[in-house]
């Protein structure tokens, strides 16, 4: 079984792979209700690779800072 020390690393992989399992669901529905599956396609193999390869952490800075300075939009 999954050792206590290693539980935790299980734990985020494992709630990442959900995240992202959504959010490419999610995109599905969306292409699917608009009728373009193929830019929806396109889009995951293209562009979101890129994004999660060049943003990293950014978002979650940017979204750190806005909440600290806006916290009525958080």
């Amino acid at each position: 079984m999954i050792e206590d020390s290693t539980a935790e690393i299980y734990r985020y992989g494992l709630a990442r792979m959900l995240e992202i399992g959504e959010a490419v669901l999610t995109d599905f529905v969306i292409c699917f209700g608009m009728g373009m599956v193929k830019e929806g396609l396109l889009f995951l193999v293209l562009f979101a690779p890129l994004r999660s390869y060049l943003v990293g952490d950014t978002l979650f800075v940017i979204t750190s800072y806005a909440a600290k300075y806006y916290p009525v939009i958080f």
